[in-house]
């Protein structure tokens, strides 16, 4: 009998290290950060994919929220893919710096109202790259706005003395120095170098060739992770974070939003991600990949 409850404590203490291991391992992958663009090199030069991410994510209510990073130039289909995505939703967060109810019709000279859209849809153009303004279907009432209007981003700016020159290179900043201040042990990023432009120009294929050189540059965002202080300081990521938290936090206040989705830009996401974990209770669960662009 005695070895019988030697074995059985065994047996007991084994499995409780086990559960014990399992669920160190499950709190240190819910409380890592995710992914939420990458580039993905091919098989042979000049090919690969500019791939975001679904981060799916519930709380203790049973509340499931996905974020569902964006890129505002993608593949059609890769639009195709997040319409469908959406009609699943009962609500859908999405970024528009608009006045609210002012939403963006497919087949529409709105979306070309900005220099900003017009530079980004004629590069869209020249790289045979769709237009999230285009593609993306907002009409569907499950699309909220939850973001600042002109107006209250303008302010926000002004009260940091900062503009989009200032917002531009306090970006560059970071993207090119030690400014990443999450610690990382990664190597420094490196910006897109001259003989690279000059030999994607002189490839066969330039303008693959340029989507390519462009798409590894998008996917070096995954390496610029700013600490909660540096967005506070750039109004264009930081107030706006704020503005989709609140408005997540009256969505989920409906116990008949049980499904949500925020649709807002990869850049955005490790703030909003760092939010809803530690102040709203979310748990991560799971991460999925959408191919944005195929360079082939």
């Amino acid at each position: 009998m005695n070895r019988d409850n030697q074995r059985t404590n065994i047996s007991l203490k084994f499995w409780s290290l086990s559960l014990l291991c399992f669920q160190i391992i499950q709190f240190a992958c819910a409380h890592e950060p995710s992914s939420f663009v990458r580039f993905t090199h091919g098989a042979s030069d000049w090919e690969g994919e500019l791939q975001t991410s679904i981060v799916s994510f519930s709380n203790s209510l049973g509340t499931r929220l996905d974020l569902v990073s964006a890129v505002h130039l993608g593949d059609k289909d890769y639009y195709e893919k997040l319409n469908a995505e959406f009609r699943s939703k009962d609500t859908v967060l999405y970024e528009l710096v608009a006045e609210v109810g002012q939403k963006p019709l497919i087949d529409s000279k709105q979306s070309n109202s900005s220099p900003v859209s017009f530079l980004q849809k004629a590069m869209g153009n020249f790289l045979g790259l769709s237009f999230q303004l285009d593609e993306i279907d907002y009409t569907p009432e499950n699309f909220t706005h939850a973001d600042l209007n002109p107006s209250q981003l303008r302010l926000a700016m002004e009260a940091k003395d900062q503009n989009l020159l200032s917002t531009f290179l306090a970006l560059a900043a970071a993207q090119s120095s030690d400014y990443d201040l999450e610690e990382s042990n990664q190597e420094p990023i490196k910006p897109l170098g001259m003989m690279s432009l000059l030999s994607a120009l002189t490839s066969g294929d330039h303008v693959n060739s340029l989507k390519y050189l462009f798409g590894t540059e998008l996917g070096k965002a995954e390496g610029m992770r700013l600490t909660e202080e540096i967005e506070n300081e750039i109004p264009i990521l930081g107030e706006r974070n704020r503005a989709v938290i609140k408005r997540l936090v009256e969505v989920v206040s409906d116990s008949e939003n049980k499904h949500i989705a925020i649709f807002y830009g990869a850049a955005h996401m490790p703030g909003i991600e760092r939010s809803i974990t530690k102040e709203l209770g979310f748990r991560r669960e799971s991460l999925r990949w959408l191919s944005a662009w195929r360079i082939q």
